[in-house]
């Protein structure tokens, strides 16, 4: 069923959603405050260097250690550098003095990654104090990636457990709708009996009865409303079918000749309404699907073009193939001249009891507003999709078949 699907979708989307931004937010903080901590320490060691009237240097063996660590100089008026060692920072002081006195709080030079803090200009110079913080930043990185990796992860396991749990979690509404098409179907069917009995008790009432004028109009409009409500049930019945999700048999069938067959019955409706009808019909468009269905979204669809066009109005009727996305499909489209349907109505007309407002000021066009829902049912149980278009006193109904592979399985 393709709302129980569209639900389990939902549902595992939003459960994924939710579960990506709460581990997005947690895996965000743990690194910022690893960040923050690891800075506020090492800003906290530059702070106390500054503060040394003495500076100690680290104690190395080799003349150029691979990591200074923490180390401070002070440069003059005259720009001078003193109280350093130029024993292992004389290759990297140039680099290290230009980006302090171009206000660098962070950079990097021959591979290494620096942090530097000054001191408020006095009589000496100002000092600065600089750290090496080579190692601190690989541990960040190492954590960024271990972090995003695990959030990787974590997105998979939330996605496959939505996933699997999805199916329990709309199983109450699942059994609520397949309730609803169950009392559906059997009202529809427990309807059936009576209105015979009723359209048998009228007619013998009519053989028997006196006849007068106002007599036979009150016995029409009780038959008018029987045959009504004789519509709405095999509307209703046609719709649950549909919507059962059993696949119907498939055979080649040619969609040429059975749209003519099917427009034979609707000339002699145009004629009456002053409606021109026109095709643009291939004359080879075979497809391997079920030709019972077929015909029906075309009867749908040209009822419901022959409702709403204008008097001396047009109904045009197109058949043609195309490749879309690789895969053979037939086009059918319908198109009526008439009023424009409202673009926020668009989206609802093919919902089941949906009228648009136009088709109540209509008379003798009313209808229940389930025929472009079978139309959609019908259409997705062939695997093909259906959709309408209003503009400019044009309304056209597109449905595109892709065809099927005979060795579908079929349910």
């Amino acid at each position: 069923m393709k709302l129980i699907k569209k639900l389990r979708l939902r549902f595992t989307v939003i459960s994924l959603l939710i579960g990506s931004l709460f581990m997005l937010a947690a895996f965000g903080t743990i690194f910022v405050i690893t960040y923050r901590t690891t800075m506020a320490r090492i800003d906290e060691l530059l702070l106390s260097t500054l503060r040394q009237s003495s500076v100690e240097y680290p104690d190395v063996s080799d003349p150029i250690p691979s990591q200074f660590s923490v180390f401070s100089f002070l440069v003059d008026d005259d720009g001078n550098v003193s109280e350093t060692d130029p024993s292992y920072l004389t290759p990297y002081l140039p680099h290290i003095l230009a980006y302090v006195r171009a206000d660098y709080t962070v950079f990097r030079t021959d591979g290494m990654y620096f942090r530097a803090m000054s001191s408020a200009e006095d009589d000496d110079g100002v000092r600065y104090a600089v750290y090496e913080y080579s190692k601190e930043r690989d541990t960040l990185l190492t954590l960024a990636v271990t972090l995003g990796c695990t959030y990787l992860i974590c997105v998979a396991v939330v996605g496959l457990l939505a996933m699997m749990f999805s199916k329990k979690a709309v199983l109450p509404a699942e059994l609520a709708i397949r309730k609803q098409e169950e009392l559906v179907a059997n009202a529809s069917h427990e309807l059936k009996t009576p209105l015979a009995i009723i359209a048998t008790d009228l007619s013998l009432l009519a053989e028997t009865s006196p006849a007068s004028p106002e007599f036979s109009r009150w016995l029409g409009d009780a038959n008018g409303q029987i045959d009504r409500m004789n519509a709405l049930i095999h509307d209703m019945l046609e719709l649950s079918r549909a919507e059962s999700g059993v696949q119907p048999p498939k055979t080649n069938v040619n969609l040429g000749d059975a749209l003519n067959a099917a427009l034979l019955a609707f000339e002699v409706a145009c004629f009456e309404k002053n409606v021109s009808l026109e095709t643009s019909l291939s004359s080879n468009v075979t497809l391997y699907t079920d030709e019972n269905s077929f015909v029906k979204i075309v009867n749908i669809l040209l009822d419901n073009a022959l409702k709403y066009v204008n008097r001396g109005g047009t109904v045009t009727v197109g058949l043609t193939s195309r490749y879309i996305n690789l895969k053979f499909c037939a086009v059918l489209t319908v198109r009526n001249t008439g009023r424009t349907i409202p673009h926020e109505d668009l989206e609802f007309v093919f919902e089941r009891f949906y009228k648009v407002e136009r088709s109540r000021e209509d008379d003798g066009t009313a209808s229940f507003g389930l025929g472009l829902a079978i139309a959609r049912s019908l259409t997705e149980s062939l695997g093909g999709t259906i959709s309408a278009a209003s503009e400019r006193g044009e309304t056209t109904f597109t449905v595109i078949l892709p065809q099927s592979l005979k060795n579908t399985p079929e349910a």
